[in-house]
C-alpha cells in the first residue's frame, strides 16, 4: 500500500470514527388520557373527578382574585363575562430531537414536537361549565449531503 492510500484510509477511518447518531428528549408535564377528556361533561363532572382523572393542574387561575387586586383600580371597567370561579390548565410537551453526523458529508437534525392541552373551566358549586383540549404534533428537519 502506497503511503498517499494509506493516509487516505487513516482519514477514512477517522472519519467514520468520529461518525455518529444521538437523541436528545425532554418533557414538561404528564401525559393528558384522551379517553377521559371526552367524558368531561358540561354540568355534571365534578372538580374532584378532573383532578382524580389528571392529577393535579399545570396552572391553576381564580378570576376572583384578579377582582379582590383591580377592585381600587379606576381604569378597569366590568366585564360581562360568565361566572366561573376557577380555571384549571393541563399542559403536556414532548421534544424529541435526533441528530446524525458525518464529518464533512451529512448533518442532519429532526426535531418533532408533541403538545396536549387541556382548560377547564368550573362554576361556583365546582362543577364543569366548559372545557378545552387541543393536541398539536410539529416537526422540523434541517441538513442532508453537503453540496460543494
Amino acid at each position: 500500500m502506497s503511503r498517499r492510500a494509506a493516509k487516505l484510509a487513516v482519514a477514512l477511518l477517522a472519519i467514520l470514527a468520529s461518525s455518529g447518531c444521538f437523541s436528545l428528549s425532554g418533557r414538561f408535564g404528564a401525559p393528558i388520557p384522551q379517553e377521559r377528556v371526552i367524558e368531561i361533561r358540561a354540568g355534571e363532572t365534578t372538580r374532584e373527578q378532573i383532578t382524580a382523572w389528571f392529577g393535579p393542574p399545570s396552572a391553576f387561575f381564580k378570576p376572583g382574585l384578579l377582582e379582590l387586586i383591580l377592585a381600587d383600580s379606576s381604569d378597569v371597567e366590568a366585564a360581562s363575562a360568565p361566572v366561573v370561579e376557577d380555571v384549571y390548565s393541563y399542559r403536556y410537551i414532548e421534544t424529541r430531537v435526533r441528530i446524525a453526523i458525518v464529518p464533512l458529508v451529512l448533518l442532519r437534525a429532526r426535531a418533532v414536537t408533541q403538545t396536549e392541552s387541556l382548560i377547564v373551566f368550573f362554576d361556583e358549586s365546582g362543577v364543569v361549565r366548559y372545557h378545552g383540549f387541543r393536541h398539536d404534533r410539529a416537526g422540523d428537519e434541517i441538513g442532508g449531503a453537503r453540496d460543494e
